[in-house]
């Protein structure tokens, strides 16, 4: 159960208090947590992912769930930020659907294309061609393919099976092939070979496909060879990119047409002339420092400055523009996208137009934000015991955790323990207390407001707060009791300490106590 806590001015005095509810702050892990579980949950006994199940498309008077090759690419990089094995297993399970439905070839003569599908909701059956419709159809041949390429290589860095990956590299090289099936001379993609128009937001995305099946044929498959031959690929697409950069806009063309009226971006126009500005900051084509990423993201908020808020144009809430927000650092404007999408969506059973992508890209904007700026994440931790497993707790791994049994000792050797000990308990050479403790170092002195405990199935009733600057001598800023677990949500009172101490003094059960993460802000 959420608690938020705080501490009063008049604690600050002298006084502990116990807990008192306080305003909202966003919860980055849950959101992270949540809608990567929303997403795993769309998928078919099939292995595909459907768009959402909170809204059906009709095609000749029958509805159906809509399974959209891209928008699922780009949902399951969102959910393998919270990589579990579980979540692995989805992602596979994708990843074999997408293999199995590969053309060879689509209507166009293209081999490695995959199409739309639809899935009957009552029956689950699958078909690219519903109805009378004579064959399937796709949006693009090169922003599909480029981003199955993303997510395989986000699967193998996110813990999954290599050898999978491993047998089918004929199948990736083909897949690449459909995305370059309709390379031009300048280095840019057509979107599809029946649809000659070379897109500024595809062709970000071939970019990072280039980068990433470069990735696999050197650290996967080991082929320097097609490597190479990508590597000089992905310079072109680079430089064609470069191509739609038009000076006297001082924004990019949505598409190249050598600067043609049709294809200049408008920042009136919030989809595409102005969010398509966006990707090449989240594509790292332009670094979130540099001069032109900086104006550009600038002219956006000038231009569009409700859509934290979702007040835009457009019916979409556009989570992408949140997680290049978070890559600008712009803590404030992400927080507000965050909350609205709370409120709006993810309090409300997820109804249309919020779909896997908006949710996987608001998990690629929450933990960003969070690992930015989370002062316990990455921080050495000492345990009382378990203490394998106690830099769990600061790892900002979700399905892992410190775990300790309640009849344990839980208390350090004679010669360390009278430096960890709290004040008053028995010392060094004697019996330690029958207490479990944690100490984190945040290597640096740090204003400390808010700090947050994701306990797992058993928690502790009663613990103590305590922050030092040396790690040896303790204060007490804060006692807890009545804690009934699932999220303890704490207000500190923003003095600086390096150190951060946990007592926990009454463990809810005789199993033990689990910890699955600390975040100190």
């Amino acid at each position: 159960m959420l608690k938020r806590l705080f501490l009063a001015a008049g604690i600050l005095a002298g006084s502990l208090g116990v807990a008192s509810t306080v305003g909202a702050a966003v919860d980055y892990s849950e959101i992270i947590e949540q809608e990567s579980a929303w997403i795993e949950s769309l998928q078919q006994p099939s292995g595909a992912i459907v768009m959402t199940r909170e809204h059906t498309y009709e095609v000749e008077g029958k509805r159906y769930y809509k399974i959209e090759p891209y928008f699922a690419n780009l949902a399951l990089v969102g959910m393998l930020e919270n990589p579990d094995p579980g979540k692995l297993q989805t992602a596979r399970k994708w990843m074999e659907w997408y293999f199995s439905h590969m053309n060879a070839p689509d209507y166009n003569g293209a081999l490695g294309s995959v199409y739309v599908h639809y899935a009957d909701p009552v029956t689950q059956a699958e078909t690219a061609t519903p109805g009378t419709l004579a064959h399937g159809n796709y949006d693009s041949t090169d922003s599909y393919a480029a981003t199955f390429l993303s997510l395989t290589r986000k699967y193998i860095e996110s813990g999954g099976d290599r050898s999978f990956v491993l047998g089918k590299k004929a199948e990736l090289e083909t897949i690449a092939g459909a995305m370059l099936s309709t390379l031009q001379p300048n280095g840019l993609t057509w979107a599809k070979p029946d649809y000659a128009i070379p897109y500024l937001m595809d062709n970000t995305e071939v970019h990072t496909g280039l980068v990433d099946i470069e990735w696999l044929e050197r650290q996967v498959f080991g082929d320097a060879v097609k490597a190479n031959e990508y590597e000089i690929k992905k310079k072109a697409s680079l430089a064609g990119i470069e191509l739609m950069w038009n000076p006297a806009k001082d924004n990019y063309d949505f598409y190249e047409c050598g600067h043609c009226s049709g294809g200049t971006s408008d920042w009136s126009s919030f989809y595409p002339g102005a969010t398509a500005q966006m990707y090449p900051i989240w594509h790292n084509i332009l670094t979130p420092p540099s001069e032109r990423a900086v104006r550009l993201y600038q002219k956006l908020n000038e231009s569009h400055p409700g859509w934290p808020e979702l007040s835009t144009p457009d019916a979409f809430p556009w989570a992408i523009l949140a997680y290049t927000g978070a890559l600008m650092d712009d803590k404030e404007r992400v927080d507000t996208f965050l909350s609205s999408v709370k409120s709006a969506y993810l309090d409300k059973s997820r109804g249309w137009p919020y779909y896997n992508l908006e949710a996987g890209f608001t998990i690629r904007a929450a933990k960003t934000v969070r690992d930015k700026s989370n002062l316990a994440l990455g921080a050495p931790v000492l345990g009382s015991t378990a203490q394998h497993l106690a830099g769990n707790v600061t790892n900002g791994v979700l399905s892992d955790s410190w775990v300790i049994s309640k009849d344990r000792n839980h208390h350090l050797e004679a010669e360390v323990a009278e430096d960890i000990v709290e004040r008053g308990q028995e010392t060094a050479g004697k019996k330690g207390p029958s207490k479990a403790w944690l100490r984190l170092d945040l290597g640096t002195a740090e204003p400390l407001n808010r700090l947050l405990i994701k306990w797992g199935k058993d928690h502790a009733k009663a613990y103590t707060i305590q922050t030092s600057g040396d790690g040896i001598h303790f204060e007490d800023v804060y006692k807890v009791k009545g804690s009934d677990g699932g999220k303890d949500e704490i207000a500190l009172p923003g003095a600086e300490a390096r150190y951060v101490r946990l007592i926990f003094t009454d463990i809810s059960r005789k199993a033990g106590m689990e910890i699955r993460e600390i975040e100190i802000y």
